[in-house]
């Protein structure tokens, strides 16, 4: 890949970053406008909405071979199936406190979460982090406190 289309892909990835986080934004504001059908139906159609959509894009990028290796292997489909678990309670929760109310705490925990993930590789799996990285995490961790403060107050 020459440069140029290096930093053309990095712009756009940033483009890509900021509209999925704008309109992750926005999500509140249309679960609550789903608020009559409930949380678990708004999670189920979720669920079937994703299978679909994976589906096609197994069948677009010819990758059902792998899958299929993935299913075969017990090992995988157990720690699939915990994963998905625990997506699947990520979701419903958020859904929960967005329907209650509660759209700071849940939204507080999705902000929080990318902080434990990073710190969690860092000393669980010896992850090392360059010093604009430590930063970074230091602006989120006190981006926290404040929020946190703030909406306490």
């Amino acid at each position: 890949m020459t440069p140029e289309e290096t930093k053309r892909q990095e712009s756009l990835g940033g483009v890509y970053a900021f509209a999925a986080y704008f309109l992750w934004g926005f999500m509140p504001l249309y679960f609550i406008l789903l608020a009559p059908i409930g949380p678990w139906e708004i999670v189920v159609w979720r669920i079937l909405f994703s299978l679909v959509f994976c589906a096609i894009l197994l069948t677009v990028t010819r990758t059902w071979p792998k899958l299929i290796a993935i299913l075969r292997d017990r090992r995988l489909v157990f720690w699939t199936i915990v994963a998905g678990l625990l997506i699947y309670v990520n979701w419903q929760v958020f859904l929960l406190g967005i329907l209650t109310g509660h759209v700071i705490e849940g939204s507080l925990g999705y902000f929080i979460n990318p902080i434990v993930t990073v710190l969690l590789g860092v000393l669980v799996l010896g992850e090392k982090l360059r010093t604009a990285q430590w930063v970074a995490i230091a602006f989120a961790a006190l981006a926290v406190v404040v929020i946190i403060v703030a909406y306490g107050s």
